[in-house]
Order: structure tokens, then sequence, then C-alpha cells
């Protein structure tokens, strides 16, 4: 169950929350799909974004599509595992962790699954998990087999309030600083601290504490840019759709 806001904490504002709530249908309902805390049962399908529209920091779902390493003892194997290109000296780090994951599969699972899992990988179908949005498709035949991982995936945030720093990277230390203006949000702050900032929500991050460190996110990888939604609204409407964030958030 996603965590429920404390009562020891400042009592949630149920009238701004309400505004907020319309604010959240308006604004966010599209990427995060709202869940009840409880259902354990629910089947979420993940909705993604593409990189070019997001902006956010492209480096993590870069590395996953475009990042090559030395295939060590795999040099010579088929990339499929079965089938597919040799591996030279060096390849896409994406097929090498295929190719371990279907051997793995092969010696120690059994063949339903890992036929299961070659279908998925060659784009036969079989059952390869939900996804939705605006995203690119596989396109194996002109070369591009990975490129619906250039996106990233708009959870439920059902709880969220309890899980800053916020973004891929983490690059962002409160929701209000999610709902500032990309170029305007803090550059430089500390992590490491489990002081709770009731407010801004999220850990408190301009002040160093004893085993605290100052993330950079104007380093590559790092960056808070992007995700540039609902940084156009007026700040009292900001402040209501925290509030309603600090909430179970339930389906309407």
């Amino acid at each position: 169950h996603a965590p429920e806001w404390p009562k020891v904490l400042p009592t949630i504002d149920q009238a701004k929350a309400g505004r907020g709530d319309l604010l959240f249908e308006q604004h966010c309902v599209k990427c995060h799909i709202r869940v009840k805390r409880t259902n354990v049962n629910r089947n979420v399908v993940a909705y993604m974004e593409r990189l070019d529209t997001i902006q956010t920091d492209p480096t993590a779902a870069m590395n996953i599509v475009k990042h090559k390493g030395k295939t060590g003892i795999l040099e010579g194997r088929r990339s499929g595992y079965v089938d597919g290109v040799v591996f030279g000296d060096e390849a896409p780090v994406f097929n090498i962790l295929s190719n371990v994951v279907v051997g793995m599969l092969r010696a120690h699972v059994g063949h339903v699954l890992l036929d299961e899992f070659i279908s998925i990988q060659e784009g036969r179908g079989g059952k390869a998990p939900e996804k939705q949005g605006n995203y690119l498709r596989d396109d194996p035949l002109n070369c591009k087999p990975h490129q619906s991982f250039l996106a990233y995936k708009g959870r439920s945030l059902t709880g969220a309030w309890a899980t800053a720093p916020y973004l891929h990277n983490g690059s962002v230390p409160s929701l209000y600083q999610l709902l500032t203006p990309p170029d305007q949000r803090v550059k430089k702050f500390y992590v490491g601290t489990r002081e709770f900032d009731p407010e801004e929500v999220g850990l408190e991050y301009k002040t160093e504490t004893p085993g605290s460190f100052m993330f950079d996110a104007t380093i590559r990888g790092n960056r808070n840019t992007g995700h540039a939604y609902g940084t156009e609204l007026a700040d009292d409407e900001k402040w209501a759709l925290i509030e309603f964030m600090k909430t179970n958030m339930n389906p309407n």
C-alpha cells in the first residue's frame, strides 16, 4: 500500500486539496493514472513519453539503447543466443544483457519462458508488459529494434509525497520545485538527510547536515530540465495541487 500522510505532519487542507484535485485532472492524469492505494490486484498500464517531448535528461534512456560494451566471453556467439548476428569484440549493452538473460532462462527455467522471451525479443508477440502513450515503436527492419525505450514512464503518483527527490534521476528535491519552470529550478542542493519539508513536500535540501552531500543538476545525467507540466499555473494553484498530492488521490 502507498503510504498515507502522517498525522504528525500538518493537517491536510481539504478545501485546498479539492481544488488541487480538479487541477490534477486537467494537467496530470493523462500520464499519471490514479489508483486506489489499497487495491493490491490493480493492473496499471504504463504511460510512456518520448524523450524529445518530455525533455528531461535523456542520458539514462540513451545509455540503455545506445551504450556499447565489451562482449568478453560472448564474442563469437549469436546476439539472440540461438540466432541473430555474431558478436564481435564490442556490442550494444542491451543485446549483451538480452543474451545473458536468455542463457539463464535456458539453463535454469525451461523452454516455455525462454520461447516467450525470444518471441518478445523478435517482435513476434508474446506477453510483453503493456504500455501506452507517446513513444517510438520498435522498428527492427530499419535497425531500430529498441527505440521504444527512448522514453520515460509516468507512474502513479499515489504516495508520491514520500518519494522525493523527483524525476527519473532524482534531480528535483521537492514537489514545489517540480512545478517551478525548469530554468528556475534549484541547480545544486543537498541530499542524504531524512528531514522532511511538509510545505514544499520533499526532503530538506537547503541546509547541509551530517552525512549529506551536494547534488549538482548541471552535470550530464543529473540535469533537471524538462517536465514543464504545471509550471505555468498560478502560485496558489501550484500549492493547491501539492496539497492534493498529500492525499490518497483515490480515483473519482
